[in-house]
């Protein structure tokens, strides 16, 4: 799946927002879940974090990290966002319709998990305590390898 092609889709709004991406990833994804299905993912996970930057006042320092780990197959996706409440933290990837956004659905990040779960991969929150690269809030993706 190529990551340039879902942050294209969202460059003039990251523009917009001064939303400074560091994309440390030299290769495409390798797993047997459907590009298409990798998108979703990508995509929802993104736009989730555009959204949370966005409503930062200072406009200043806006910023998503985003890395490769070739040996484990994941990627982490960080930013230095607000961070999400326990109860949002604890069930968003285990119950459908939990949200924090005022206009949210809560469907994103559940669906993203049971697309990842059918394929068996997995998604966690991670926080600078796990990981150093953390900023705020992390997202760590494990993609299946292909068969």
């Amino acid at each position: 799946m190529d990551l340039n092609l879902i942050l294209m889709i969202h460059k003039e709004g990251l523009a917009q927002e001064n939303i400074e991406i560091v994309k440390n990833v030299d290769e495409d994804i390798i797993t047997r879940i459907p590009s298409f299905s990798v998108a979703q993912i990508l995509d929802n996970l993104l736009d989730n974090a555009f959204y949370w930057l966005a409503t930062k006042t200072q406009k200043q320092g806006r910023k998503i990290d985003i890395f490769f780990d070739k040996e484990k197959n994941s990627l982490l996706i960080t930013n230095n966002g607000p961070g999400l409440a326990a109860n949002v933290r604890s069930n968003m990837f285990h119950l459908p319709f939990v949200t924090s956004k005022p206009h949210g659905r809560g469907l994103g990040m559940y669906i993203c998990s049971e697309i990842l779960s059918l394929y068996g991969g997995n998604i966690k929150i991670i926080g600078n305590d796990e990981d150093i690269r953390v900023m705020g809030i992390g997202f760590i993706i494990y993609f299946p390898p292909k068969i």
